[in-house]
């Protein structure tokens, strides 16, 4: 049972922005998804976009599903969202969506998903029976990219899926991974409770710190290579002090201290505080668990800590994600507790539903179930 992790090559990724990938059932969250590299064209000047500032007039090719938005309406909260088929992690926030879009629909919210693709190949994943009954919002496609330039790469945002939430004002008020918190914040925006001030500084400060990692990539990149950790440590400690809350910092340090330097004390307290900072954050704790079950190289495997980690993705999740139950189930395998690993993946089956991933799933809960 093998899962990819971002082992060794830290993703640029904004603190709030860690996600699911797709990936076979055995196979965790990863960070984000990079979208997919255009061809070089002439640099145009973007205006920079953050939270309080007014949402930028979009240009939508077509509507796929749903009715057309032309404008986002006084007194309503939109929530702008940028996907892809070929995105795994945006496939496994689409029922994320679906149901918040059902539930926010009283308040009068709506949910645009926005694809760069072209229109058949929405088209075609739409038509699939999974997507039809899955993805219950509106849809749209940009294939110019011009709307995805004007919110993403305006805001400074690389991967997918990511999700803009526009106030009663038409204003930006949050920014990040639709599976990471955006429940609560279109709960406290719809009822005038949101503080997007406050929410401004951090925001601002995770693209800084992305700006930050981009800027000594070249290093990190080298330092690595080399197999000097200590290196590697050094230049995510600085980032680290830059600051503190850099979750692509903290997993990259972690990685090096544990899968490279094999400084397994201090890396052990290092994945504890880092659940600890991020507690509300499943992705990040499903990707620290993982890594400590099974990433290849690391000598000692400190199962108490990933089953500790993992249960709290579990519960930051509403027990309602099958690839973070499918983490815990892991641990609670390679502790020995066979009957707990054959129940959690049962229900890591049954919030899966269907589709590759659930497949993939199964296959890990006969495993289980047959003693081998």
């Amino acid at each position: 049972m093998k899962r990819m992790l971002v082992t060794l090559a830290p993703v640029l990724v904004s603190a709030v922005a860690l996600a699911q990938s797709e990936k076979p059932a055995t196979v965790p969250a990863q960070p984000i998804a990079p979208a997919k590299p255009a061809a070089a064209a002439p640099a145009e000047e973007i205006k920079p976009l953050s939270i309080g500032d007014v949402a930028p007039a979009y240009d939508i090719e077509s509507w796929v599903q749903g009715n057309k938005v032309a404008s986002f309406p006084a007194g309503k909260v939109t929530v702008l969202e940028f996907w892809a088929t070929w995105c795994g992690p945006c496939k496994q926030s689409i029922p994320h969506l679906s149901e918040m879009n059902d539930r926010f629909k009283d308040y009068g919210v709506t949910f645009i998903g926005v694809s760069d693709e072209k229109l058949e190949t929405v088209t075609g994943f739409l038509a699939k029976d999974e997507w039809k009954e899955k993805m219950r919002y509106t849809v749209a496609t940009d294939p110019d990219k011009s709307t995805y330039k004007s919110y993403m790469t305006a805001a400074g945002q690389g991967g997918i899926p990511t999700a803009f939430v526009i106030g009663k004002t038409g204003k930006v008020e949050w920014i990040g991974h639709p599976m990471v918190g955006l429940d609560e914040v279109v709960e406290q925006v719809v009822n005038d409770k949101w503080d997007s001030k406050a929410y401004k500084a951090k925001f601002d400060a995770e693209v800084a710190a992305n700006n930050a990692r981009r800027a000594v990539m070249k290093d990190l990149s080298a330092a690595r290579k080399a197999n000097d950790w200590a290196k590697v440590v050094s230049i995510d400690n600085e980032l680290l002090a830059k600051n503190p809350d850099d979750v692509s910092a903290q997993v990259g340090k972690l990685e090096a201290l544990l899968l490279g330097a094999k400084r397994y004390d201090e890396g052990y307290t290092l994945a504890t505080s880092i659940a600890e900072k991020n507690a509300k954050n499943p992705m990040v704790l499903n990707q620290i668990a993982w890594m400590i079950v099974d990433a290849p190289g690391l000598e000692k495997r400190n199962l108490d800590v990933a089953t500790k980690i993992a249960e709290q993705g579990v519960e930051a999740s509403g027990g309602k994600n099958g690839a973070i139950l499918d983490t815990l189930a892991r641990c609670y395998w390679d502790k020995g507790d066979k009957a707990k690993a054959i129940a959690t993946q049962k229900k890591a089956v049954e919030a899966e539903g269907s589709g590759p991933m659930a497949d993939e799933l199964k296959k890990t809960l006969a495993t289980y179930t047959s003693g081998t």
